[in-house]
């Protein structure tokens, strides 16, 4: 079944969007499907990018959202997201990580999630 990368910021990460959607998720994207060599271009499912928008609750609730902004990435399974993972090599790694500094305050909070059912 699919995996799903979810990578969350925090409130106050005072996210640059126009810098993430436009420079960041493409050049992990590319990192993550490289060039069709190996097989593993075309292995993303989709990606998607929310803001949030509001909080359930109590209107006197102040404490608003957990996360700023989360992107999911989701591959046809987990193995699929492994070997995507496992191609980025250490140096474009500790890059995408320090690339973080360009659009965000703060450090995301990353996991993963397996999918087990669906409709």
């Amino acid at each position: 079944m699919a995996a799903t990368l979810c990578v969350a910021y925090p409130p106050g990460s005072d996210i640059d969007l126009d810098y993430y959607l436009e420079k960041h998720i493409p050049w992990s994207l590319e990192l993550w499907e490289g060039d069709g060599s190996d097989g593993r271009k075309g292995s993303i499912i989709d990606w998607k990018v929310y803001t949030a928008a509001a909080t359930s609750g109590d209107e006197d609730d102040n404490n608003g959202p957990s996360y700023e902004l989360l992107f999911t990435c989701t591959w046809a399974s987990r193995e699929a997201m492994e070997a995507a993972q496992s191609a980025v090599t250490p140096k474009q790694h500790k890059e995408a990580w320090e690339d973080v500094a360009n659009y965000s305050k703060k450090s995301p909070v990353v996991w993963i999630m397996e999918q087990k059912a669906s409709s």
